[in-house]
């Protein structure tokens, strides 16, 4: 015959010796059970070394320095003590693809691809993104470059340095359509040789650039300051003669770049 001692007898028999182990240690928040039997008083947890990783969802093991998990679909966590750059890591692991997210030794924040060992994303501590890959965008999906200060860095991406609108504007007959464009939201025929171009989004301001070209052997260009206005631009094509007069072009080619 067998005699099953729960946590209950073993206080019993030797004078509250689970209570007395577990009043040594502070008590987690919330329930935790082992094998039934309530372990709440318990905040630490050790593991003998498994030497393999989790074989069935739902469990933890410890094999050397990870900490393993699978999940019920099969992807594999892991938290080892050290790893790459003897720094402390977390991994995830989907098939044969690892993802590793940790600190490098100049306390960088990293994501890495360890199946080609490839650094993918790293932040450093002065903010600065770097991402190894291309970058897709999905519907509705924008970029703010931010406005720049003092002298602006090589190859560098600013609001001042990016086209805010333009234009192909094709004619045919005498009349002009509107091709392709961004940032356009009509063109208006203003007589021989000249098109003014109305603006989706309006410009902060007059002060910002619009140029103009048209096909040879003609000459473009833009009005004067009654047509540059914040929500439309005036443009014209010209016959290079003695005096210049205005002329329809095949084609206008229309750019415009400033503050919005």
């Amino acid at each position: 015959m067998r005699e099953v001692l729960f946590f209950a007898d073993l206080n019993a028999e030797f004078d509250n010796i689970i209570n007395n182990a577990l009043s040594l240690i502070s008590p987690l928040t919330g329930n935790l059970a082992a094998g039934g039997n309530d372990i709440t008083g318990l905040d630490e947890l050790a593991f003998d070394d498994a030497a393999a990783i989790p074989s069935v969802a739902g469990r933890l093991r410890r094999n050397g320095v990870t900490l393993g998990w699978i999940g019920t679909s099969g992807t594999l966590l892991r938290l080892a003590s050290t790893n790459v750059d003897s720094q402390a890591i977390l991994g995830l692991q989907n098939d044969a693809q690892l993802w590793q997210v940790y600190t490098d030794t100049d306390d960088d924040f990293v994501i890495r691809d360890s199946t080609g060992a490839t650094t993918r994303v790293s932040i450093t501590t002065a903010g600065v993104l770097t991402y190894t890959g291309s970058v897709t965008l999905g519907a509705g999906g924008t970029i703010i470059p931010a406005a720049v200060s003092g002298t602006p860095a090589q190859h560098a991406l600013y609001r001042e340095n990016v086209v805010k609108g333009w234009a192909r504007i094709t004619v045919a007959g005498g009349v002009p359509a509107l091709t392709d464009s961004f940032n356009v939201s009509s063109i208006t025929d203003t007589g021989i040789g000249t098109v003014t171009v109305t603006w989706d989004r309006d410009f902060a301001n007059d002060d910002y650039v619009c140029v103009c070209s048209v096909t040879t052997p003609f000459l473009g260009a833009v009005g004067g300051a009654s047509s540059h206005l914040v929500g439309s631009n005036r443009v014209i094509s010209m016959n290079p003669a003695d005096p210049p007069t205005a002329v329809d072009p095949e084609e206008y080619h229309v750019i415009a770049i400033g503050d919005q």
